[in-house]
């Protein structure tokens, strides 16, 4: 199954905002050649993977490239910055919500497991008494 293009997208806005934030000159970043190799080995894409995502950032205006000797630099514009910052937000949001849904299921759970103990419990104590006093008669 293909990688949705959206999510090539967030990978190529974050490895460009990374290169940018370890080299904010443009003309001592690397090429996207090299900066986009390590995405596609990482993720396990192609490079027509990385067109596609490229494709989608272009045609949003979310990304800017230059030209460079023998290559292109690109880095994220305010609206990639923006398109970035929502997508964190969003996954931060929706990680929150599983650890409450998690949370909640084990609160379920509490109630019937101390439940299921209690009787366990006091059929093991009935069982004690009940062997008790037969052990005791004559």
């Amino acid at each position: 199954m293909a990688t949705p293009t959206e999510h090539i997208a967030i990978w190529i806005l974050e490895a460009s905002e990374v290169e940018a934030l370890r080299e904010p000159n443009l003309i001592n970043r690397r090429l996207d050649s090299s900066v986009f190799f390590e995405v596609m080995t990482a993720r396990n894409l192609e490079s027509v993977d990385i067109d596609r995502g490229m494709r989608f950032l272009v045609d949003r205006r979310l990304i800017n490239a230059v030209g460079k000797d023998g290559g292109v630099v690109t880095y994220p514009t305010t609206l990639g910055e923006e398109y970035l910052a929502a997508h964190r937000s969003n996954l931060v949001a929706t990680q929150k919500r599983d650890v409450e849904r998690r949370q909640d299921v084990r609160q379920r759970w509490y109630p019937i497991i101390i439940a299921i103990l209690m009787l366990v419990i006091a059929y093991l104590a009935y069982r004690l008494s009940v062997t008790s006093h037969t052990a005791t008669l004559p």
